[in-house]
């Protein structure tokens, strides 16, 4: 997904300030006091090591061992 911030005040008209992109989808968005909220969801990318996980705890320190992904 891209993101987008645009500069609405222009004299010349609308003008991309910015661009972002996020995996994922979507969930939400909203303005607040000027800041704009997104809420984008994506999938957990399932390792080796997580599937092979036979039980909570060890799944668990595996998920918070992951780095997260970079766009």
């Amino acid at each position: 997904m891209r993101l987008l911030r645009v500069d609405l005040g222009s004299a010349g008209g609308p003008e991309v300030v910015e661009q972002r992109v996020a995996e994922g989808e979507l969930v939400a968005a909203r303005m607040i006091d000027g800041t704009a909220r997104v809420v984008v969801r994506s999938a957990m990318p399932v390792t080796d090591d997580l599937q092979r996980s036979e039980d909570v705890a060890e799944a668990r320190t595996t998920i918070d061992e992951m780095e997260p992904p970079t766009t």
